[in-house]
């Protein structure tokens, strides 16, 4: 996965297919099934049912997660970060659907009529369709009725799917992000920062990382392998660390270590929660290597493995490697 703007979160999440040709659907699921978790059906009606549930589902995880509510729509206006990583305990987080990929001419119910009638606030649509039907999928897409359209006949299907997944699998957790951000300057420089966003990139493709979780308002993210292996991504502005250096000197630390701060050598492993620092209660401890990450504004950062969390349950996370295998 690469990101063109760090999300707030992010895990794997299913593709379903629809189309009424049943050879299509066997050729498509041997193309993505290595790629990512994906679902296929041969009747539209099957697969309203069951956005319609999943919907319901939706709505139940923006309030899961949220603390402070529209109570006209029920839709959350302000996610509590610090409730985010416990999707990791949801075992069924990579099965909940998030693109269609519908064929347009099905009997019955079109892929057209399917994309009309669901009513998802996280489901996005790719339509495919023939040449004889490109004008009206450009009406649809111009009405907002589907996401994206591709010639089923392109000679390069499968790429062109490819590249519209990698985007359109991005956008519910984009949304999210955005409920997160809510008007924060601080979180919203970081989050777009290229520098920030080239980083995150490489770490997920070094170290295989398939999810991620923003833990705190500081900018600290706890990122997890194919088979649940957590790292702690500590990210700090300038500013930040000179906060950090002053309540290490007024906690009298050696005094080598109050100079590893003041020299940027060293991050502590500090969060914020709301208005409040909260500091390690073993400074030693609790010192991590730093570099310097020059971006539109420095930052520093560690990279930890295996961290130690207070609140991290390794056995009852669903790993996306065994999720994948159960498929």
């Amino acid at each position: 996965m690469k990101f063109a703007k760090l999300l707030a979160c992010y895990h794997p999440t299913t593709v379903l297919f629809v189309d009424d040709n049943t050879d299509f659907l066997k050729t498509t699921l041997l193309n993505f099934m290595q790629r990512l978790p994906c679902r296929s059906y041969n009747n539209p009606q099957e697969v309203l049912g069951l956005l319609a549930c999943q919907a319901k589902q939706a709505q139940t995880l923006l309030k899961r997660y949220s603390n402070n509510d529209d109570s006209a729509t029920g839709i959350a206006l302000k996610i509590d970060i610090q409730a985010l990583h416990q999707e990791l305990y949801h075992a069924n987080r990579f099965g909940f659907a998030t693109v269609l990929v519908t064929d347009h001419a099905m009997p019955g119910l079109t892929g057209l009529d399917l994309c009309k009638q669901l009513n998802h606030p996280f489901i996005k649509k790719i339509m495919l369709t023939g040449k004889l039907n490109y004008a009206e999928a450009v009406q649809a897409f111009n009405e907002g009725y589907i996401d994206k359209f591709i010639l089923k006949v392109s000679p390069d299907l499968p790429s062109l799917l490819i590249n519209s997944l990698a985007e359109l699998l991005q956008k519910p957790f984009m949304e999210l992000t955005d409920m997160v951000i809510n008007g924060s300057t601080q979180l919203n420089k970081l989050m777009t920062d290229p520098a920030v966003v080239s980083l995150f990139n490489t770490v997920y493709q070094t170290h295989d990382i398939v999810e991620h979780y923003l833990l705190d308002e500081l900018g600290s993210f706890l990122l997890l392998d194919k088979q649940a292996k957590p790292y702690l991504l500590l990210l700090r502005t300038e500013t930040e660390m000179s906060t950090l250096a002053n309540h290490a000197a007024i906690e009298n630390l050696a005094p080598g270590l109050v100079s590893a701060l003041n020299q940027r050598e060293v991050i502590p492993c500090a969060c914020k929660i709301g208005n409040f620092d909260i500091l390690p209660a073993d400074w030693e401890n609790s010192l991590f290597p730093a570099q310097l990450l020059q971006g539109e504004q420095n930052y520093y950062y560690s990279l930890i493995s295996n961290p130690v969390l207070k609140d991290l349950n390794p056995a009852a996370i669903t790993t996306y490697q065994g999720y994948l295998a159960s498929l």
